[in-house]
C-alpha cells in the first residue's frame, strides 16, 4: 500500500507541477485511477473465486503495480501516466481485497478477525506514512522520478513477499448447491 500511495496521493499535484494540468484536468485523472479500483475489485474477486486461490491474483497485481509504476518513471506523455496510475489502481484491486480475504481463509480457525484487523491496520499505516515520505522525496528536490523510483523498488519488493507466501492446497471455497 505504501507503493500505491504514490499514486492516489501525488498524482494531482503531479499532474499539475509537471504536465500543467489545471485543477479540475487533475482531479478528473484522479478520479479515472480510483475508478478503476471500483471497476477492477469485481473482476479479480471473481478471478480468485474461479481460481479458488488467491496468491496468483494477488501475484497478478503486484506485476501490474510494478508495470505502472516503471511507465511513470519513462513517460513523458501526461495521459500515459494516467494509464500507468490506472494499472496501479487495478493492481490495488488485485491485493488489497485478496489480502483480505487470504487472512480470513487462513487463520479462521484461530483468528481471522485479527489477521484482518491486521492487514487493515498495515494499510492505514502505509496511507498514514505515505504523504510524509513522498513530500520529503519532492521536498528535497529529487522530483516526481524520485516518488516513481522508490514506489517501483517497493513495489519489486512486494512481488518477493507474495511469491514467499504459502497457500494451501487449492480446494473448492464456493459454497455447496
Amino acid at each position: 500500500m505504501l507503493a500505491q500511495v504514490a499514486v492516489l496521493a501525488w498524482m494531482p499535484t503531479y499532474l499539475r507541477q509537471v504536465h500543467a494540468f489545471g485543477v479540475v484536468g487533475a482531479g478528473l485523472s484522479t478520479g479515472i485511477v480510483v475508478t478503476g479500483l471500483m471497476l477492477f475489485s469485481p473482476v479479480f474477486g471473481i478471478l480468485s473465486d474461479r481460481l479458488t486461490a488467491r496468491r496468483p491474483v494477488m501475484l497478478v497485481g503486484c506485476l501490474l503495480a510494478l508495470a505502472g509504476f516503471v511507465i511513470l518513471l519513462v513517460t513523458s506523455h501526461p495521459w500515459v501516466a494516467v494509464a500507468a496510475a490506472l494499472l496501479v489502481s487495478a493492481s490495488m484491486a488485485a491485493t488489497i481485497p485478496m489480502q483480505v480475504v487470504f487472512a480470513s481463509e487462513r487463520f479462521r480457525a484461530v483468528g481471522s478477525g485479527t489477521a484482518i484487523g491486521l492487514v487493515n491496520t498495515g494499510g492505514q499505516i502505509a496511507a498514514s506514512l505515505g504523504g510524509p515520505l513522498y513530500g520529503a522525496l519532492l521536498d528535497r528536490g529529487l522530483g516526481f522520478g524520485a516518488v516513481w523510483g522508490f514506489a517501483t523498488g517497493l513495489s519489486a519488493l512486494r512481488i518477493l513477499a507474495v511469491l514467499g507466501i504459502r497457500e494451501p492446497a487449492h480446494t473448492d471455497r464456493r459454497a455447496p448447491p
